[in-house]
């Protein structure tokens, strides 16, 4: 069963990481041991920026890898179903690129 689920997670894993490269290209993840969660950073975000992301019920933690600035993000999608996983990285993308204009 534990082989089984560890597969689902790296699939599941595999799947969010390509939406990563199709929404946020800009993303730069950092490889971790866990399959659970994807860490990285999101260049030019700001806390504004965040702000509107969280206001659209899209949630993620910030600030986990140590530095002081707000571009540092881990994204756990294993309670998130693919459909959820689009959609929040297609808002994300939106919420970034309407602050860009």
């Amino acid at each position: 069963m534990k082989n089984q689920l560890t597969r689902i997670q790296n699939k599941k894993m595999q799947i969010f990481k390509g939406y990563l490269q199709e929404i946020l290209p800009e993303f730069q993840i950092i490889e971790a041991k866990s399959n659970m969660c994807i860490y990285g950073f999101l260049p030019n975000i700001n806390k504004q920026t965040l702000e509107e992301i969280y206001k659209q019920k899209i949630v993620f933690v910030q600030n986990l890898i140590g530095k002081s600035s707000t571009n540092e993000i881990r994204f756990n999608f294993i309670s998130s179903s693919i459909k959820d996983i689009y959609e929040g990285l297609s808002i994300i993308s939106k919420t970034i690129n309407n602050k860009e204009d």
